[in-house]
Protein backbone atom coordinates (compact mmCIF):
# COMPACT_ATOMS: atom_id res chain seq x y z
CA UNK A 1 0.00 0.00 0.00
CA UNK A 2 0.95 3.49 -0.37
CA UNK A 3 1.41 4.98 2.81
CA UNK A 4 2.64 8.21 2.00
CA UNK A 5 2.82 10.76 -0.66
CA UNK A 6 4.70 13.71 -2.05
CA UNK A 7 1.81 16.87 -2.15
CA UNK A 8 1.74 19.38 -4.67
CA UNK A 9 3.77 21.71 -2.22
CA UNK A 10 6.52 19.57 -2.22
CA UNK A 11 5.82 18.35 1.32
CA UNK A 12 4.31 14.80 2.29
CA UNK A 13 0.69 13.57 3.00
CA UNK A 14 0.58 10.89 5.51
CA UNK A 15 -2.49 8.79 4.08
CA UNK A 16 -2.08 5.75 7.08
CA UNK A 17 -4.59 6.41 9.08
CA UNK A 18 -7.14 8.34 6.40
CA UNK A 19 -6.72 5.10 4.44
CA UNK A 20 -6.83 2.62 7.82
CA UNK A 21 -9.99 3.98 8.82
CA UNK A 22 -11.58 3.91 5.46
CA UNK A 23 -10.44 0.02 5.08
CA UNK A 24 -12.02 -0.33 8.44
CA UNK A 25 -15.32 0.78 7.55
CA UNK A 26 -15.56 -0.59 4.73
CA UNK A 27 -15.00 -4.29 6.42
CA UNK A 28 -17.64 -3.34 8.88
CA UNK A 29 -20.28 -2.35 5.82
CA UNK A 30 -19.07 -5.57 4.31
CA UNK A 31 -19.93 -7.23 7.59
CA UNK A 32 -23.31 -5.90 6.81
CA UNK A 33 -24.25 -6.88 3.32
CA UNK A 34 -21.89 -4.47 1.12
CA UNK A 35 -20.32 -6.07 -1.72
CA UNK A 36 -19.32 -2.41 -4.04
CA UNK A 37 -18.47 0.77 -3.07
CA UNK A 38 -19.42 3.36 -5.33
CA UNK A 39 -17.07 6.23 -6.11
CA UNK A 40 -18.47 9.19 -7.80
CA UNK A 41 -15.71 11.66 -6.23
CA UNK A 42 -14.45 14.70 -7.96
CA UNK A 43 -11.73 15.14 -5.47
CA UNK A 44 -8.99 13.16 -6.38
CA UNK A 45 -6.97 12.87 -2.81
CA UNK A 46 -10.60 11.73 -1.44
CA UNK A 47 -10.35 9.18 -4.49
CA UNK A 48 -7.21 7.78 -3.63
CA UNK A 49 -7.77 7.49 -0.08
CA UNK A 50 -10.87 5.46 -1.00
CA UNK A 51 -9.65 3.29 -3.50
CA UNK A 52 -6.23 2.76 -1.75
CA UNK A 53 -8.92 1.30 1.42
CA UNK A 54 -11.23 -0.72 -0.93
CA UNK A 55 -7.49 -2.29 -1.38
CA UNK A 56 -7.64 -3.10 2.34
CA UNK A 57 -10.84 -4.49 2.62
CA UNK A 58 -13.46 -7.16 0.94
CA UNK A 59 -15.55 -4.39 -1.01
CA UNK A 60 -14.92 -4.09 -4.77
CA UNK A 61 -14.34 -0.56 -5.50
CA UNK A 62 -16.70 0.81 -8.82
CA UNK A 63 -14.76 4.21 -9.83
CA UNK A 64 -17.47 6.69 -11.37
CA UNK A 65 -17.63 10.21 -13.17
CA UNK A 66 -18.55 12.37 -10.18
CA UNK A 67 -21.20 14.41 -13.07
CA UNK A 68 -22.90 10.98 -14.21
CA UNK A 69 -27.12 11.67 -14.53
CA UNK A 70 -29.05 9.53 -12.22
CA UNK A 71 -30.59 7.36 -14.76
CA UNK A 72 -26.64 6.14 -16.78
CA UNK A 73 -25.66 5.82 -12.74
CA UNK A 74 -28.21 3.43 -12.46
CA UNK A 75 -27.29 1.47 -15.46
CA UNK A 76 -24.04 1.30 -14.80
CA UNK A 77 -24.74 -0.29 -10.74
CA UNK A 78 -27.33 -2.74 -12.30
CA UNK A 79 -24.67 -4.23 -14.24
CA UNK A 80 -22.79 -5.43 -11.26
CA UNK A 81 -23.67 -8.74 -9.60
CA UNK A 82 -25.46 -9.30 -6.67
CA UNK A 83 -24.54 -7.55 -3.87
CA UNK A 84 -25.31 -4.26 -1.80
CA UNK A 85 -23.47 -0.77 -3.30
CA UNK A 86 -23.08 1.26 -1.01
CA UNK A 87 -21.39 5.35 -1.63
CA UNK A 88 -18.55 6.92 0.60
CA UNK A 89 -21.25 9.12 2.67
CA UNK A 90 -22.93 5.36 3.88
CA UNK A 91 -19.71 4.52 5.67
CA UNK A 92 -19.12 4.96 9.30
CA UNK A 93 -15.90 6.04 9.49
CA UNK A 94 -13.97 6.98 12.69
CA UNK A 95 -10.16 7.20 13.19
CA UNK A 96 -9.31 4.96 16.23
CA UNK A 97 -6.44 2.81 15.12
CA UNK A 98 -3.80 3.01 13.25
CA UNK A 99 -3.05 -0.82 12.45
CA UNK A 100 -3.79 -1.15 8.26
CA UNK A 101 -5.78 -4.17 7.63
CA UNK A 102 -3.81 -6.60 5.08
CA UNK A 103 -4.34 -6.24 1.43
CA UNK A 104 -7.06 -8.52 -0.02
CA UNK A 105 -5.80 -11.58 -2.02
CA UNK A 106 -4.64 -10.43 -5.14
CA UNK A 107 -6.79 -12.80 -7.35
CA UNK A 108 -10.30 -11.20 -5.62
CA UNK A 109 -11.57 -8.70 -8.25
CA UNK A 110 -10.49 -5.45 -6.56
CA UNK A 111 -12.53 -2.97 -9.25
CA UNK A 112 -14.95 -2.55 -11.91
CA UNK A 113 -13.79 0.00 -14.57
CA UNK A 114 -16.11 0.70 -17.01
CA UNK A 115 -15.59 1.03 -20.38
CA UNK A 116 -16.07 4.32 -22.31
CA UNK A 117 -19.07 2.49 -24.20
CA UNK A 118 -18.09 3.73 -27.65
CA UNK A 119 -19.45 -0.01 -29.47
CA UNK A 120 -23.29 0.72 -27.00
CA UNK A 121 -23.40 1.06 -23.91
CA UNK A 122 -20.81 1.30 -21.15
CA UNK A 123 -19.62 -2.02 -19.86
CA UNK A 124 -18.31 -3.08 -16.60
CA UNK A 125 -15.17 -4.82 -16.58
CA UNK A 126 -13.97 -6.99 -13.47
CA UNK A 127 -10.26 -6.03 -12.26
CA UNK A 128 -8.53 -8.18 -10.37
CA UNK A 129 -5.67 -7.39 -7.95
CA UNK A 130 -3.30 -9.82 -10.21
CA UNK A 131 -4.15 -7.50 -13.36
CA UNK A 132 -3.61 -4.17 -11.21
CA UNK A 133 0.09 -5.59 -10.15
CA UNK A 134 0.96 -6.96 -13.39
CA UNK A 135 -0.25 -3.90 -15.17
CA UNK A 136 2.16 -1.43 -12.46
CA UNK A 137 4.94 -3.98 -13.40
CA UNK A 138 5.12 -4.39 -17.08
CA UNK A 139 4.72 0.00 -17.16
CA UNK A 140 7.60 -0.03 -14.59
CA UNK A 141 9.77 -2.41 -17.13
CA UNK A 142 8.88 -0.13 -19.68
CA UNK A 143 9.85 2.99 -18.57
CA UNK A 144 12.78 1.72 -17.29
CA UNK A 145 11.53 2.39 -13.68
CA UNK A 146 11.91 -1.14 -11.97
CA UNK A 147 11.69 0.78 -8.38
CA UNK A 148 8.32 2.84 -10.02
CA UNK A 149 5.03 2.75 -7.28
CA UNK A 150 1.49 3.04 -8.91
CA UNK A 151 -1.32 3.20 -6.99
CA UNK A 152 -3.76 2.65 -9.79
CA UNK A 153 -3.09 3.23 -13.70
CA UNK A 154 -6.10 2.73 -15.77
CA UNK A 155 -8.23 5.26 -16.85
CA UNK A 156 -11.11 6.93 -14.61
Amino acid sequence: MIEIRKSPEGGFVDLRGPVTARAKGLALAHAEGARFLALPISDPEEGVKWILASFHSPITVVPLPPDLPPDALAQRLKQLPGGTVIFPEQVRVDGGGVNAPPLRNLSDIWAVIFTSGTSGQPKGMAITGVARSASAHAHAQHLGAARASWLLNLPL
